[in-house]
């Protein structure tokens, strides 16, 4: 009986190839997209990489992703096939076959699957894994690996995942047989649509839901809000989606029929009687081509831009290849005001021509940091309290060192403040106040200072840059802060505060040697992290004031930068194509299902005299609208998301708005084209399948 079983199951596979070789081929990329992360993510060699820890915890994090997605997907594809079988499965109860007889077929189907798609995504997986390694080392700026380590925990964890998902729909489908009549199957394969009603409460619903995720989106107007309210915005986008295209959509195409100037039109009234009888079904599939285009549209558009001002924001973090921080023994403002920046600026000059270079650019200056925010005009520090509101990373000078490090020849008279901020000028007001205490006026400074931000990084809505008169000014406002940081957060704990403790260098080097000291990619920067700087550091601690120096580079915290970014981007790679392959064979599976149930409508109306002139006027128009809605709604979606996506981008350090909308004009671009060829390939087979239907009528 086994033999019988499984011949039956390849017989009724070849017989529907048309559905069970894109399920195959689908369900191995999504086998092989999880079994390429997963190497990747327990590769050897990225471990032993710098930055190697951020990015397999990137990487980590899509393996649960790329399951779940896995998981639905070939669910969903398995219920279409099942629905599309009804009348193959009474057909078998009709010939006396018991239920258990049709699981045993059904599950051996299954099973067949479920080992050529496993075997299929292993062997994509193989053949691409060399690849997306070294493309994913492209992409940090590391060195190829040219080695081959065989992935043998991936590919297991891949085989018990796809075993288990596929064991879950047979059970499933089992349990779909036994719980309903196959002569049931039998009926409903011949029984047509229902007409449905117009559920206009459903439809209302729906619009209002993507009304208040769209209010949710426009109104955000700080950082750390958008990014909290990203998911809840999302989900009633996905909710709303649903609601208007199965119940919006039918309510349209009421309008539509009680529209007798538009309605009673030959190929109008076959295409909207038509959609009308199949909408629930036919907008569930609508829905889901629109969601997972936008999901691609935001997450390409993103993670590109992420990538591609990875150097600017490298740039904007360390404007020179070096920084020091120099703390005196015991370090008191007055001290450090004090001190003389030659003495490291001989043993800069001394190190640095020991190894071939020269170095330039020397610059130093005396600088607060802190978290902060502004409410009604008055600057203090930001409270990690889950508060909502935009903080911004600061910077507190006094003028003479902003001369010094802009270039520029600005004057602050007492009483007054310079501000700056690339990211918000609007922030600024006429008058800031600093702690509720010390007020001024501000005045607009001409440009940012080379300031080095240093070795962490602030994912803060923006960088501000504030400017006072002199060093006793300064001095001042040092003590203001510290004392209400000390009573404040420092009692709670919360941002760090850096008060006037450290004096700060920066400077570039250049000559024969400069690429040992600056260039990321091989291992002399991390040699002279480990001889160079041990040699600096050891020596310069022993000043005759006790002074204590701190070196850090601009390569250093290249590696963490790239592998972030870079790790990122990879990772929005892979969940688009992902999400790309699902809609590509929603769509595919739509057009040949609708093919298969227009098909015999259009003989017998041909019959009845209906030109065909008539059947391709009525199959463009529905073709158009089918294939309109789902992108042009997704691109509403992402129009609304923008303001959201570029403030959830501001925590990552990216500022510039404009390349990031021309990334996303580009991005739809690309999609829409690419979302065109795969509409045109799917809905030839729709063509070929009323065509050739046609012939076997005729």
């Amino acid at each position: 009986m086994g033999k019988i079983y499984t011949k039956l199951a390849l017989t009724s596979m070849v017989n529907n190839r048309a559905f069970y070789v894109p399920y195959i081929i689908s369900s191995g990329i999504m086998a092989a997209l999880f079994f390429i992360i997963t190497s990747l993510a327990f590769d050897p060699f990225i471990k032993t990489i710098h930055g190697g820890d951020t990015l397999i915890d990137l990487l980590s994090m899509g393996i649960p992703v790329i399951a779940l997605i896995s998981l639905a997907f070939i669910f969903y594809i398995s219920s279409f096939i099942m629905k599309r079988r009804k009348k193959e499965l009474g057909l078998y109860s009709v010939l006396g076959m018991e239920k258990k007889h049709i699981i045993a077929i059904i599950s051996r189907e299954t099973g067949i699957v479920a080992v050529s798609s496993v075997i299929l995504g292993l062997i994509l997986g193989l053949i691409f894994h060399k690849i997306s390694q070294l493309f994913l080392l492209k992409l940090i700026h590391n060195e190829a690996d040219f080695g081959f380590s065989f992935p043998l925990e991936a590919l297991e964890i891949t085989v018990v995942l796809f075993a288990a998902i596929f064991a879950a729909v047979m059970i499933f489908s089992a349990f779909e047989i036994l719980l309903r009549s196959t002569l049931g199957y039998l009926k409903s394969g011949s029984a047509g649509e229902q007409k449905p009603k117009a559920n206009w409460f459903i439809g209302i619903l729906g619009i209002v839901i993507l009304a208040v995720a769209y209010l949710i989106a426009s109104l955000v107007t700080d950082t750390v809000k958008a990014f909290t309210s990203f998911l809840p915005a999302v989900l009633l986008v996905i909710v709303g989606t649903y609601l208007v295209f199965v119940a919006g959509s039918i309510m349209i195409l009421h309008i539509l029929k009680n529209n007798k100037n538009y309605y009673y039109k030959t190929h109008n009234m076959i295409s909207v009687s038509g959609m009308l009888y199949r909408m629930k079904r036919n907008g569930m599939g609508l829905a889901t081509i629109c969601i997972l285009s936008t999901m691609v549209l935001v997450m390409i558009s993103s993670v590109t831009t992420v990538l591609l001002l990875n150097a600017e924001n490298m740039d904007k973090q360390f404007p020179h290849d070096f920084g020091i921080e120099v703390t005196p023994e015991d370090s008191t403002p007055e001290k450090v005001l004090i001190m003389d920046p030659e003495v490291i600026h001989d043993q800069i000059r001394s190190t640095a021509s020991r190894i071939g270079c020269e170095e330039e650019s020397f610059n130093y200056y005396y600088a607060m940091n802190l978290i902060s925010v502004i409410n009604n005009g008055d600057l203090t520090f930001w409270h990690d309290s889950g508060d909502s509101e935009d903080f911004y990373n600061t910077y507190i000078i006094d003028a003479e060192d902003y001369n010094r490090i802009s270039g520029e020849n600005v004057t602050i008279a007492k009483g007054q403040i310079g501000v700056f901020s690339e990211d918000i000028p609007q922030i600024f007001g006429d008058r800031l106040s600093i702690a509720g205490a010390k007020e001024y006026e501000t005045v607009s400074l001409p440009s940012i200072p080379n300031i080095m931000h240093g070795e962490s990084m602030v994912y803060s809505r923006g960088d501000i840059y504030l400017v006072l008169a002199d060093k006793n000014e300064l001095l001042e406002v040092n003590n203001l802060l510290k004392d209400t940081w000390e009573n404040t957060i420092g009692l709670t704990g919360g941002p760090r505060f850096l008060d006037l403790r450290s004096l700060s260098i920066e400077f570039d080097v250049s000559g024969s040697g400069r690429d040992f000291f600056v260039e990321y990619g091989n291992d002399h920067l991390y040699a002279l992290a480990e001889q160079e700087l041990s040699y600096m550091n050891t020596n310069w601690r022993q000043h005759d004031n006790g002074s204590v120096e701190y070196l850090y580079s601009k390569a250093m915290f290249q590696n963490y930068f790239y592998s972030l970014y870079g790790g990122i981007f990879f990772l929005g790679v892979i969940l688009s194509v992902a999400c790309i392959t699902i809609a590509v064979l929603v769509m595919y599976f739509k057009q040949i299902l609708e093919g298969y149930e227009d098909a015999g409508r259009f003989s017998i109306m041909k019959k009845v005299g209906l030109t065909n002139e008539d059947i391709k006027k009525t199959i463009y128009s529905q073709i158009v609208i089918v294939f309109i809605l789902p992108l042009l709604t997704a691109g509403i979606h992402t129009a609304f998301a923008y303001k959201m996506v570029k403030r959830m981008l501001i925590l990552f350090g990216i500022t510039n708005s404009e390349k990031y909308f021309l990334i996303l004009l580009i991005s739809v671009l690309v999609f829409s084209i690419f979302y065109g060829i795969v509409f045109f390939i799917t809905g030839r087979n729709y063509f070929k399948i009323v065509k050739d239907a046609d012939k076997a009528h005729a």
